[in-house]
């Protein structure tokens, strides 16, 4: 199936917990926490894009360790395309376990603030609602799709979850990026 747009959303997972940001701007996910993402640029891989949006929404230094495709989401909006059908989303959902370089402040302008909160403080937060369903699927420990529809209120409404029993390690020219041996110990 061809894709209005493709994207990553970036979970990073440190001993201190999970990577989160607020969202900046005036949308209806203005103020709330989520994961760092973004879209694919033209000719990019997932991997490439987990790269350059680490640089753009959390620091120019940052480079996240041991990328791992844990999901597959797929998303209609409630606004249309050039065909008159809603606006259809891929993410790929790339779990990092550590990084290095600085959490910094986002140079895209996407977010302000970002901190790093384990699942009890998540919970207990608002957090933008399909990166919440996210939260939940990895928490579980097992590969997934999922498929939302977004409502008028712009609140995504899950209608599908499937869990395959697979999970893979994003690599690029066979050299895996952010390997174990190049952990900073975050």
């Amino acid at each position: 199936m061809k894709y209005d747009r493709e994207g990553v959303i970036l979970v990073v997972k440190t001993k201190d917990g999970f990577l989160v940001g607020v969202e900046s701007g005036k949308g209806h996910a203005s103020g709330l926490l989520r994961f760092p993402s973004g879209k694919l640029k033209p000719g990019e891989t997932p991997m490439q894009s987990v790269l350059r949006e680490g640089k753009e929404e959390v620091g120019k230094t940052f480079v996240p360790h041991n990328p791992k495709l844990v999901g597959e989401i797929y998303w209609e909006t409630k606004n249309y395309n050039k065909s008159g059908k809603p606006i259809s989303i891929k993410g790929y959902v790339v779990l990092c376990e550590g990084y290095s370089g600085k959490v910094g402040i986002s140079t895209d302008g996407e977010m302000n603030s970002f901190e790093f909160l384990d699942l009890n403080q998540l919970k207990n937060m608002e957090m933008y609602e399909f990166h919440a369903d996210i939260l939940k699927r990895i928490e579980k420990g097992e590969y997934f799709h999922a498929a939302y529809r977004e409502n008028e209120d712009y609140k995504l409404k899950a209608i599908s979850i499937v869990q395959p029993a697979r999970a893979s390690t994003l690599e690029t020219s066979g050299t895996q990026v952010g390997s174990a041996a190049a952990t900073s110990g975050k």
